[in-house]
């Protein structure tokens, strides 16, 4: 009884008004705390709760709305609630995007568009420990050894506010075919001058998507240094069950 009620005292006492960013609702919200803890500002000593990318936090990758219960007296300070979850994807333009595991351990072999998930490059990170591997915030996942690949094909982009995943050599719209002579061979950054030409860091899709895939992978007015790469001979494009694919060592 007399440790909760001096837990309520230390919270209500650290409420704060003051805004610290539009994104975040009310004040930091210091009168938060664990579930048999006491104050969010006294948690492993991380000091007041910040805001950081729009989310309310008590340190590094640590959100209120999974670790932290409101004191009920306390959510005048919050406009009648607690902060929102934390926004993983949203974006402004695709460099603000990242490809991330959807497990603790990735893909054993070569990864497809259901391994991965686009998120705000700047919140991978939290991403991981909040989405794909809780578990590892507590001690490292024991992963199976066995190897993994690279998939060029599995871009991240920013699609009306939010990120997202593209699959080059899935999607209708960049790669479908009808002949060999429909596809070109293409690294899949923005900018090809000075990229990996190695044969599996590249793509194949169809020669009239070029553009799309620019718009797809380039910020706006994003500029690329004037340079053709040379592409190796062994990789070929090739229309391949209707869409263009990448060919390693054809004859």
């Amino acid at each position: 009884m007399h440790r909760f009620a001096l837990v309520l005292l230390v919270a209500l006492v650290g409420c704060s008004s003051t805004h610290t960013a539009d994104t975040c609702v009310g004040g930091a919200p210091e009168c938060y705390f664990r579930p048999g803890s006491i104050c969010c500002s006294e948690i492993e000593g991380r000091g007041t709760a910040t805001c950081t990318d729009g989310v309310w936090g008590c340190g590094p990758q640590r959100s209120l709305a999974e670790d932290c219960t409101v004191i009920e007296s306390c959510t005048a300070a919050h406009d009648g609630g607690p902060p929102p979850p934390p926004d993983y994807y949203s974006c402004s333009v695709p460099s603000e995007c990242a490809l991330t595991s959807t497990t603790c351990c990735g893909t054993c072999g070569r990864p497809t568009v259901a391994d991965v998930d686009a998120v705000t490059a700047s919140r991978r990170d939290a991403h991981y420990l909040d989405i794909a591997c809780p578990e590892a915030r507590t001690e490292p996942p024991v992963c199976p050894d066995c190897p993994s690949a690279l998939n060029p094909n599995l871009l991240a982009t920013c699609a009306a506010g939010r990120c997202a995943e593209v699959d080059v050599e899935t999607d209708p719209a960049l790669a479908e075919c009808s002949d060999d002579a429909d596809c070109v061979i293409r690294v899949p950054d923005c900018c090809e001058c000075g990229a990996d030409t190695s044969p599996y860091n590249l793509i194949a899709l169809r020669a009239s998507a070029v553009a799309e895939l620019v718009n797809t992978v380039c910020d706006p007015d994003e500029g690329c240094d004037d340079c053709l790469p040379t592409y190796p001979a062994e990789a070929e494009a090739r229309c391949v069950s209707g869409f263009c694919r990448v060919v390693v060592g054809a004859p």
